[in-house]
């Protein structure tokens, strides 16, 4: 059948099979199934793919088979008698929201006291938008008193408080249902699925009544990650990024109108779009974009194939002589980066979350937020990195890390590194606060030369059995709890620690710091099998220290006065008071209440 041979060309074999399986009828009108689908899809071998992941096979069969079927539908018998329904208003009240319609921009505004500043809406600074789009408030009556969940969902207490329903004007009224959450959920854009049915059962009838849109279309079919233009399409989208979808397809969707570039001339990367033959790089809409050649003129551009189906190697060679490569794939989404310059520009990468592989041969310094959101990387090639600064590699999939010349370590990097298991650093001296904060699979750490942690660094590390450290100075609080399979310790040069460090440390049997000056609040906080505590040069300590270490035997610490403090508190050998109180506090306190079993 030609048929079948098109759609196995077009959208691949799987998505063949599925359609002889499930489209017979249709099939039997050559060329009508192609022609439905094209009309709604682009072509491509990942629809299929996206629609098994997220289990929307039954959802998809029924869409293509109402597109079929649609025509007859239209020819329904005239009703004498046409029910009202109730408004939308009525009908989001019985949800427990007030609706408004936007008739202004000043309209538009009046609703951002409802969004945290760093989750605004790019509504509220786009004051066009009014003028595309039918946008309306929907306000929970509590909203001011809901707050955001510590772990944000998108259609969570919060997230669903306060919505906005932004419908695209024109013949077709496409609607996009926006949140709470702007930057802290995925898709925050198509809350509700973007179906008005998921709220109340009756919205989509009771909009298109009263308000006279044309929607009902658009509600039988929604795949995440997709975005409907108003050419009727479905686009795949990477990322969007201030109202602008980024698609596959050198395709960009700013208010609902799709852009489409020439494949022969232009290659789309996330959201640049590389100019083959000008040998410029430019936004998704035309403009120029971020530079990643930092305004260095771009003397070749080259475009190969990458081996896998659909991905290509873009090659760059600036005016300096630096080669920087590209790896895209078939959905427009950069997975690879060389660069042979020695800095990469701050914020340059801050968005790229597709990367797999990052080889950087020559760079020294990393700038801030670079590589921010990388979820899957796997590889990272950097032998002469000296600095990696804030906010860098804070979501990664890397199981090893090797950077043998890292001296610093700035702030909240590589703060969600659950895929670790071994870190080497032998060069580094300072590591800011809240790197490598969640570490759950670390086993092992190197980093010899290391002076000084910051605060919250390797806050959840429960497989590392070892920790040595034996240049370090100063460690901040919060660092290293949750330890509860290490067994020995190695701080030689350790002077200051900070508050509930190595809480937790349930196997610790010995706590030998022989510089230590000063312990926070809560410092060996719940370690029931330390045996003995060593520390000749203490000065201070404060509340919580070695609370629940009813197994000490034996304890060397100068005379300090720790009433109340409540440390040691579960400790049994009452005798052994003796040996590290003063004689002066003896004398007044004999059975100090810390000691008491």
């Amino acid at each position: 059948m030609e048929e079948y041979k098109l759609l196995k060309r077009k959208y691949g074999e799987a998505f063949a099979k599925f359609c002889r399986q499930n489209f017979p009828t249709i099939l039997e009108e050559d060329g009508r199934l192609s022609e439905i689908l094209e009309s709604r899809f682009t072509p491509s071998h990942y629809l299929f793919e996206d629609i098994t992941q997220q289990n929307k096979e039954m959802d998809f069969k029924e869409y293509i088979m109402w597109l079929f079927l649609q025509n007859e539908e239209d020819k329904s018998n005239a009703h004498e008698f046409i029910d009202v329904p109730p408004t939308p208003e009525e009908l989001m009240a019985k949800k427990g929201y007030d609706l408004f319609q936007c008739e202004t921009t000043g309209d538009v505004l009046s609703f951002k006291k409802y969004w945290r500043q760093d989750e605004a809406l790019c509504t509220f600074n786009d004051p066009s938008r009014i003028h595309h789009q039918f946008i309306f408030f929907a306000i929970k009556k509590n909203a001011k008193d809901i707050k955001p969940s510590a772990n944000p969902e998108r259609q969570d207490k919060y997230g669903t408080s306060v919505i906005s329903l932004q419908f695209q004007r024109g013949a077709t009224n496409y609607l996009s249902i926006k949140n709470r959450y702007n930057h802290s959920v995925e898709n925050h854009d198509a809350t509700f699925s973007n179906n008005l049915e998921n709220i109340i059962s009756g919205l989509t009838e009771s909009f298109e009544f009263h308000y006279g849109f044309n929607l009902k279309s658009q509600n039988r079919f929604h795949l995440e990650n997709y975005i409907l233009a108003n050419d009727g399409k479905y686009y795949r989208y990477n990322y969007e990024l201030n109202n602008i979808y980024y698609c596959a397809e050198n395709v960009a969707i700013l208010n609902s109108r799709a852009r489409h570039r020439d494949k022969s001339r232009f290659i789309m990367m996330d959201f640049w779009v590389f100019d083959t033959k000008q040998k410029v790089v430019l936004s998704a809409l035309g403009y120029p974009g971020d530079n990643p050649f930092d305004n260095e003129k771009i003397v070749e551009m080259d475009v190969k194939n990458a081996g896998q189906k659909g991905s290509r190697i873009v090659s760059i060679k600036t005016e300096s002589g630096n080669l920087i490569k590209f790896v895209v794939n078939e959905k427009g989404q950069m997975i690879g980066y060389y660069d042979e310059r020695e800095e990469v520009p701050a914020k340059l990468f801050e968005r790229n979350c597709y990367l797999e592989c990052i080889a950087l041969p020559n760079a020294k310094i990393i700038g801030e937020s670079n590589f921010k959101e990388t979820p899957n990387l796997t590889k990272l090639f950097a032998p002469n990195l000296e600095k990696i600064e804030e906010h860098c590699f804070k979501k990664t999939k890397l199981q090893h890390l090797d950077l043998p010349k890292l001296v610093e370590l700035d702030q909240q990097s590589f703060s969600v590194a659950n895929s670790l298991q071994t870190i080497n650093l032998p060069s580094l001296k300072s590591m800011h606060r809240m790197c490598f904060e969640k570490t759950k699979s670390l086993k092992s750490i190197n980093m010899p030369e290391v002076r000084s942690i910051g605060g919250g660094c390797f806050e959840l590390a429960p497989e590392v059995k070892n920790l040595s450290l034996e240049n370090l100075e100063g460690l901040w609080g919060g660092s290293f709890g949750k330890m509860i399979n290490l067994e020995t310790l190695n701080l030689p040069n350790l002077r200051s620690m900070g508050y509930e460090c190595f809480s937790g440390s349930v196997k610790l049997e010995k706590v030998f710091l022989p510089k230590l000056e000063g312990m926070g609040m809560s410092g060996f906080k719940n370690c029931p099998n330390i045996k003995e505590v060593d520390l000749p040069k203490l000065k201070r300590m404060r509340s919580y220290c070695f609370y629940d270490s009813g197994k000490i035997e034996k304890i060397n610490m100068p005379p300090l006065d720790i009433k109340g403090t409540k440390c040691f508190r579960r400790y049994h050998l009452n005798t052994l008071h003796k040996t590290y109180l003063s004689k002066k506090h003896r004398k007044r306190n004999p059975v100090p209440q810390c000691f008491r079993p």
